[in-house]
């Protein structure tokens, strides 16, 4: 969660957040962020390098960036406990046969690259900073980048599945519409998709009035940043989700709190 723990309580930093959004000062705050971050990791991480010495890191920025903190422990334990529980769902729903696999906002490959051998996977981010990284330090994955709007640079009906982490969080609600269609278009018939959303287990980053919308049904946009980035945060109530973002695909899991956040599995009709 943006700017959470590092200098003020949760009841005090709402607000005050809210109003150096309004001012458009959350990307200073956000240096000011990384700055005491990097001063409390980069002992640890000098010496997780030192314990990996063939782990390709990330460099602290991006992960900051991307993941909302500097901490290259956190980046590597995360990565593989993320993996193995995704790969746990989409056989569940998949079978245990080879499928085309892609992660849709790739970020720097945290989960990507500890997915394994035997499924076919491709990763894609808005962020070319990312897929250049990927493509000249992990060859292996086949990394691309997309606008802030579809395509997806793929053929209709290619893949079994498509995972988002921490994406859906982040766009306002016409794009998220049309890349739910997009998303629709690059699965095959029965494909999975499994997203997460801020829902009701994330709403005590919400102020009181942001709640109060929020319990009659009325999703939360935090704009003032760029749409897609880490600041910009929305907020989706379970009955906008089932009613209009969701509406053309059959639900099979959710919504249960997963990776921090709101996890949902879908199906295409």
């Amino acid at each position: 969660m943006p700017l959470q723990g590092v200098f003020l309580g949760n009841t005090m930093k709402q607000p005050l957040l809210a109003i150096a959004r309004r001012a458009y000062l959350l990307p200073i705050l956000e240096a000011v962020r990384f700055a005491v971050l990097w001063l409390k990791t980069h002992k640890r991480n000098a010496q997780f390098k030192k314990e990996n010495p063939n782990f390709v890191c990330p460099s602290t920025w991006w992960m900051h960036d991307m993941y909302a903190h500097t901490d290259l422990d956190v980046y590597y334990e995360s990565g593989v406990t993320h993996a193995t529980v995704l790969i746990d769902l989409l056989r569940r729903h998949l079978g245990d046969e080879e499928f085309d696999v892609a992660d849709w906002g790739c970020g720097m490959a945290r989960v990507t690259r500890h997915l394994g051998d035997k499924h076919r996977v491709v990763a894609f981010d808005a962020n070319k900073a990312a897929t250049d990284w990927i493509t000249a330090k992990l060859p292996n994955i086949s990394a691309y980048a997309h606008g802030p709007l579809p395509p997806l640079p793929v053929d209709d009906s290619c893949l079994d599945a498509i995972y988002a982490i921490s994406v859906l969080t982040h766009l306002p609600k016409a794009d998220a519409q049309a890349w739910l269609t997009e998303v629709s278009r690059v699965l095959r018939p029965r494909g999975i998709f499994v997203c997460t959303v801020h829902g009701v287990g994330q709403v005590q980053s919400l102020t009181h009035s942001e709640r109060a919308k929020f319990d009659l049904g009325t999703p939360i946009y935090r704009g003032n940043v760029k749409r897609g980035s880490r600041n910009y945060a929305t907020y989706l109530p379970e009955e906008f989700l089932r009613e209009e973002l969701f509406a053309d695909f059959s639900i099979e899991e959710g919504p249960k709190q997963e990776f921090g956040q709101e996890l949902w599995v879908l199906r295409k009709n």
